[in-house]
Formats: structure tokens, sequence, C-alpha cells
């Protein structure tokens, strides 16, 4: 008998079955984060977009992200945005950082301003914009 064929044996009066398994490398649908980490595989081998991206249907960088607005005052800048990527910058760069809790903004030293911000900027693609404060004497 080929493979991929079964044949079992009747009991008593009842017909014998076969069982056809012609496709033995099909399996059953797989599960949508299985797709998805397939798809995630398959780009990576592609070779890299214009703008840094491996899938076309990831969004472009910095698109659908909530910019984020840095305030220099004298001694410190306040950032207000996403908490996020601004942690994720401040850990990145190693720099002391403090939550404001009357506004409930991320404050750094104006010192360490400059590498936070263009670790937003560069290493993460979020907008950010730089106003100056109101209070600067």
């Amino acid at each position: 008998m080929s493979p991929g064929k079964e044949r079992s044996r009747p009991a008593g009066n009842e017909p014998a079955t076969i069982s056809l398994n012609n496709h033995s490398h099909h399996t059953a649908p797989a599960s949508i984060p299985a797709q998805l980490r397939r798809r995630r595989e398959a780009s990576r081998r592609e070779p890299t977009l214009f703008d840094g991206r491996h899938d076309p249907i990831d969004p472009e960088p910095g698109v659908g992200r909530r910019p984020i607005t840095v305030e220099l005052d004298r001694f410190s800048a306040h950032f207000d945005g996403p908490d996020g990527p601004i942690r994720a910058a401040i850990r990145a760069e190693d720099v002391q950082s403090m939550r404001s809790p009357r506004d409930k903004r991320i404050s750094v030293p104006i010192d360490c301003a400059s590498a936070v911000i263009s670790r937003l900027r560069y290493g993460q693609g979020v907008v950010v914009y730089l106003t100056d404060s109101k209070e600067v004497a």
C-alpha cells in the first residue's frame, strides 16, 4: 500500500474505509499571530525600503504618533507628549528625570536635553517641537 493511505479492517458487516492523505505538507490554517510572525520573518529577508522599513504595510516612521513638545526653561527641559517614547529615550541616554506632579510632564536637566531630543528625533522618528518658556528670567 502506498504511503498516505490507511486502511482499516472492517469489524463484522461494516465496509472498509480508506483515508487519503495526499497533502501531508499542508497543515491546518494557522492563527493570526503565527501568520504575522511568518510575514515579519519574510519581510526581514527582503532589502530595506528607502525609509528604513522592511514591510511596506508597516506605517511610515513618525506617522500616527503624537508629537512631543519640549519646553526649555533656565535649568531644565520639560517633555510633554506620550510617555513611552520619552521614557525610552531617557533610559537609552541614561539621564536623570522627574515627573512634575502639577502638570504631569517629564523634566530632565538642560545639559542632557539635546541628547534626549536627538534620540527621540533620529532614533525613534518622533516629531519634536521646541518652545521657550515664558518664565525665563
